[in-house]
């Protein structure tokens, strides 16, 4: 490979010629003017021949590449079964090597030139602070119940297995898993609007860089779906614990009073309230987890408050009662006594 500077460049034509190209990207249309001058600067050039690895499967991350010239090939092998694989052919205009540099992982294919050729890169910092901060755009829980409102198709970039055992997971979203997204872009339309999602973030962030540079239009959740998941195991126990205690002490309460005349139509009706909100909680749950989880909390504790008045009346008339009682029974004694 041979590295051209961008300051010593003699042919100012082909100069123009790789920078026209690179404004004619997806990518860098969401890029401003003053940033693409200073990217301009970053990147070198690299005459390549035919059979050069560019990318070996394995190696740590180091540039992006965007192809100028030349027919590439995108491989991976697979340790298993030593066998290796075509994912992709890159010409004129592809970007590749994004993956490692987003995911922060080892490259997971290897890229050989099939021609004599010309790329264009950048290196991984300049790259993660001038291009991918700037290009991707990330999206909220609530704006991407919006966007689905409006029309947005949420696509879920783990792979099938993981999809398919989720416990966690988008209604009526597609999963597109991000190790085999090159080849079935075709299934998407470009006239969409498309949200990416995984668990925690990485693979989406990876997804909606690789559409975006074939021109779709497309977000990613921040942070993945796993922080819209509930408590973990640990926690879960905790707060089961501690509902559980708090629970056997109003029991005891309730019992160190007499019974109270709690109307019973009263008492089933708040206990249906009760399971028809836990009930829409757990059809709820892969949606609008926290605001059913508020909403829970205040009618139960709006419930509870009732109850715990309903039963304090009813202790107060009962013990009336019991005065009456006895007072009617002494009243009884002192008669039967005086009539003998």
């Amino acid at each position: 490979m041979v590295i051209q500077d961008n300051n010593t460049v003699s042919d100012d034509e082909e100069n123009d010629d790789w920078m026209s190209k690179l404004l004619h990207s997806h990518i860098f249309q969401n890029i401003s003017y003053q940033e693409i001058q200073k990217i301009f600067l970053l990147f070198e050039q690299i005459d390549v021949a035919k059979n050069d690895t560019i990318i070996q499967q394995g190696d740590t991350g180091d540039y992006y590449y965007i192809v100028n010239e030349g027919h590439f090939k995108v491989s991976r092998k697979n340790p298993n079964q030593n066998k290796e694989f075509k994912l992709a052919d890159l010409y004129e205009g592809n970007g590749f090597g994004e993956e490692a540099l987003i995911g922060n992982v080892q490259r997971n294919a290897s890229v050989i030139a099939l021609t004599n050729g010309k790329l264009t890169r950048i290196k991984k910092d300049d790259f993660i602070n001038l291009i991918k901060d700037k290009v991707l755009n990330t999206v909220t829980y609530d704006e991407l119940k919006k966007m689905v409102k409006e029309g947005a198709i949420c696509l879920d970039n783990r792979f099938k297995n993981e999809y398919e055992q989720a416990a966690l997971k988008l209604k009526r979203s597609q999963n597109l898993p991000l190790n085999t997204l090159r080849i079935e872009l075709d299934k998407l339309d470009k006239d969409k609007v498309y949200i990416a999602y995984c668990d925690n973030g990485a693979r989406s962030s990876i997804a909606v860089f690789l559409l975006m540079e074939r021109g779709f239009n497309v977000s990613h959740l921040g942070g993945g779906i796993e922080k819209l998941a509930p408590p973990h195991k640990e926690e879960k126990e905790a707060e089961d614990k501690d509902s559980k205690v708090k629970s056997e002490q109003h029991e005891q309460k309730v019992n160190d009073h007499p019974q109270k005349n709690v109307p019973d139509d009263n008492v089933d009706q708040m206990l249906e309230e009760q399971k028809n909100i836990i009930t829409k909680l757990n059809l709820g749950q892969d949606e609008e987890m926290g605001e059913l989880s508020n909403i829970l909390n205040g009618v139960l504790s709006n419930i509870y408050k009732q109850l715990e008045h309903a039963l304090q009346e009813k202790a107060e008339v009962e013990l009336e009662k019991r005065i009456i009682k006895e007072k009617l029974q002494k009243v009884l004694s002192e008669d039967k006594i005086n009539n003998y």
